[in-house]
Parts: C-alpha cells; sequence; structure tokens
C-alpha cells in the first residue's frame, strides 16, 4: 500500500473485497461497488495480481497500471452516462445546418457533402434531411465507399457592435 500523500496515488482507500468467476467487487472509501466481466471485460481473464494492483488517484480516479485500465468512480456510480462500448444500435448525430431562403428552408450537412433538402417549413426540412441523410449513407455503403463519422461541430457566435 501507498501513503496517502496529497496528489499521488492511495492503494489504502480501494480494496478488491471478491473475485467471482462472474464480476469482481471494490470497496472504495466505504462505498461498495459491483463490476460485472460483461460491463468490464479487461478484468475477466487478468491475473490476481494484475486486479489487485489498483491506485485512487485523487480520490476520484481508480488506475489499474498492469492493464491499462483507467476509470472515474462517477463512471461506476453511473454507468449509464459512461458508454465503456462501441454500441452500433447508437444513432449517429450529424450536425444539420439550416438556413432561411426565399421561398423556404434549405438543410445542409458538413459531414456528408452533397447531402442536402429544402422545404416550405423547419420543420419539412428537418423530417426531409433526416431521409436525405438515410439516403445518402445507404447509397455510400452500396458502393463501398465509407460513411463518414459525424465530426462537425456548431458554434454560435455573438459579434456586437456590427447591426446596422
Amino acid at each position: 500500500m501507498k501513503s496517502s500523500n496529497a496528489g499521488e496515488s492511495t492503494t489504502a482507500a480501494v480494496d478488491v473485497v471478491q473475485i467471482s468467476k462472474h464480476a469482481l467487487w471494490l470497496n472504495v472509501d466505504g462505498e461498495e461497488f459491483f463490476m460485472p466481466f460483461e460491463r468490464y471485460p479487461w478484468f475477466e481473464r487478468a491475473t490476481l495480481g494484475e486486479v489487485f494492483n489498483v491506485e485512487l488517484l485523487h480520490g476520484f480516479h481508480l488506475r489499474w497500471l498492469d492493464l491499462d485500465v483507467d476509470l472515474e468512480l462517477d463512471a461506476l456510480r453511473h454507468p449509464e452516462k459512461y458508454p465503456l462500448r462501441f454500441d452500433p444500435s447508437a444513432p449517429l448525430k450529424y450536425v444539420v445546418v439550416v438556413e432561411k431562403a426565399d421561398s423556404g428552408y434549405g438543410a445542409s450537412v458538413p459531414d456528408l457533402p452533397g447531402c442536402v433538402a429544402v422545404g416550405d417549413t423547419i420543420e419539412d426540412v428537418e423530417k426531409l434531411i433526416r431521409e436525405a441523410i438515410e439516403v445518402h449513407i445507404e447509397g455510400l455503403r452500396q458502393e463501398g465507399l465509407p460513411v463518414p463519422e459525424p465530426s462537425a461541430m456548431a458554434r454560435e457566435i455573438n459579434i456586437y457592435g456590427m447591426r446596422p
């Protein structure tokens, strides 16, 4: 066990309480955590020495150095907020730019060049751009082309003193 100096790791506050063929249990400062291998697969084939070599950093960060695993205590308390695995059913979230035109609205997707839609109302254009994205992605897949991951970001920036 390491000493508890400010800013350093301590293992005195974290204990591996039990290990079964399905899970491990941790006790961190009196709070117990159940960690099923289905959700935390890195521990299933680990040696006892690797599992027991855990450090608590800064009072909220667990580190298994031998396994190259780092977890925040908040992720153990609220696993629904921290997906640890790729979920193919999770939706792709593309940024859509909607612009007002003379006779309605236009929409485009920066991450999907050429993917556009126009509609009379914002509701129309949102429905149409969703359909356009689905058709665009399906076309890319049929052609054997990669589907770009969403990466564009949108930010509003205030510019003062520029109005006439």
